[in-house]
């Protein structure tokens, strides 16, 4: 039952901002700075967004590159092969594949 109380209360202050912002958009002496700040806020939080992906990416390592014709890695008998080449025992085959 919180859940329901809890969002029922974002429900209600959603509804109130969005009063209280029309109210001072549109009857407030103030319009020209609630629309400037209402701008800025805008404007700075997808810089924001920006920012943090650069940075993201900035700063996350790179996983090293393995080329497939620069394997370097050595099996212990020849005879092995990395991948095997047959299909798994569960899936029957075809009438055009036998």
């Amino acid at each position: 039952m919180k859940d329901r109380s809890f969002g029922a209360t974002i429900l209600a202050s959603s509804l109130a901002g969005v009063a209280i912002y029309f109210w001072l958009v549109f009857f407030s002496p103030m319009v020209m700075l609630v629309v400037q700040m209402s701008v800025f806020l805008a404007v700075s939080a997808i810089l924001a967004v920006i920012a943090w992906i650069g940075y993201a990416l900035a700063t996350t390592p790179m996983e090293p590159v393995v080329k497939p014709w620069e394997n370097t890695t050595q099996l212990d008998d020849p005879s092995e092969s990395a991948v095997e080449r047959r299909p798994p025992e569960n899936v029957v085959a075809s009438e055009g594949e036998t």
